[in-house]
């Protein structure tokens, strides 16, 4: 019974003193934006892209004969 006499007030101690936090200040208007920093170091290198052949689709609408090439070495997004 002695200990819940003692608890009560240890914990009301403890309520009190946490509503008792430094109150932080509001920040104030940004800065000038500063200069550029320098390049960070290369980053460690990607999986190595799909071999073999590439099966590329043309969506287009052709109202006669069309044909489509590609050029060697030339990439398309």
């Amino acid at each position: 019974m002695q200990v819940r006499v003692l608890m009560i007030p240890v914990l009301l101690a403890l309520l009190a003193l946490s509503a008792c936090e430094e109150k932080q200040q509001l920040a104030g208007p940004q800065g000038e934006k500063g200069e550029q920093g320098p390049p960070g170091p290369a980053g460690p290198a990607g999986p190595a892209g799909p071999s073999g052949t590439v099966i590329r689709f043309v969506d287009g609408e052709c109202r006669q004969a069309c044909t489509v090439a590609c050029e060697v070495g030339k990439i398309s997004k």
